[in-house]
């Protein structure tokens, strides 16, 4: 899920439905969901990463995974129409992977992911048109499920946590300044995980983490560039992993919409973005 600020709705594709991938779009504009149709539209599929794309004004879709295989094609959603698009050169097929707008470049950037025999640690940016593979002079080690997000007053993209095939979970803090990655190692650090949600709160000027909604209870960190300060623990939405979560600055309100608590979970819940 992205929200697009242009036209002030959330935008959901795809996901695991209860017997089946699925591959409907929806928006949320605060009160009710929408759902749309397109004439065109990606597959069904899991994993997938989006980011809503500031300077042309449209989310992008990129990959995701269906059983036995990997994607690796383009999309573009501008509010009305999906529309497939076929770059010269593309980041190989994955799923897992994140992508982020960066406003000092204006380019979405993605990182890394899943693929049959391992992960990913490569970065690439998409400026509308193409994609193009940067050769930073240090990066993340590969890895997938991480969780990445904009930081639009320090200008810098911050990549947090993720997990290797073995399951081993990662608690590395990454930023990006548009042209090379470095580690921060902070004093505090949020938990290690992986497939949590993290976006950046510009009301209250914090990134905001949860990277582990296993029960009712959620220990919620924020990132100030250079430490993690746990915020406290809140009560959540019911137990789930790998639900969805954007920050909507028109109305200043978090936007949490489903995951998985055995069965997939279809509820939508919002919080006030200045109110901890």
């Amino acid at each position: 899920m992205v929200y697009d600020p242009d036209r002030g709705r959330s935008v959901l594709f795809g996901g695991q439905g209860a017997n089946e991938l699925v591959a409907e779009t929806w928006e949320w504009d605060g009160t009710t969901w929408l759902r749309m149709s397109p004439a065109h539209s990606p597959s069904p599929r899991t994993e997938r990463t989006m980011a809503y794309d500031a300077g042309r004004k449209q989310t992008v879709l990129f990959g995701g995974g269906i059983p036995g295989n990997t994607l690796r094609d383009t999309w573009l959603w501008d509010g009305r129409d999906w529309t497939e698009v076929s770059p010269a050169v593309s980041p190989a097929a994955r799923n897992g992977a994140q992508m982020a707008y960066d406003a000092a470049i204006d380019r979405v950037v993605l990182f890394g992911g899943a693929v049959t025999r391992g992960v990913l640690n490569d970065t690439w940016t998409w400026d509308g048109a193409s994609w193009a593979q940067l050769a930073p002079p240090a990066s993340p080690p590969g890895r997938f499920g991480q969780m990445m997000a904009y930081d639009s007053d320090r200008r810098q993209l911050v990549l947090f946590g993720g997990r290797l095939p073995d399951n081993t979970r990662l608690r590395d803090t990454w930023e990006f300044d548009g042209s090379g990655w470095r580690e921060v190692k902070p004093l505090t650090s949020a938990p290690a995980g992986f497939d949590g949600v993290m976006t950046y709160i510009a009301a209250s000027r914090r990134m905001m983490l949860a990277n582990e909604f296993g029960s009712t209870v959620v220990d919620e960190f924020a990132w100030d560039g250079t430490n993690w300060s746990e915020l406290g623990t809140v009560s959540t939405p019911t137990q789930r992993i790998g639900p969805a979560m954007v920050y909507d600055s028109r109305r200043g309100r978090i936007v949490l919409f489903g995951g998985s608590s055995g069965t997939p979970v279809g509820d939508t819940w919002e919080a006030n973005a200045c109110g901890g």
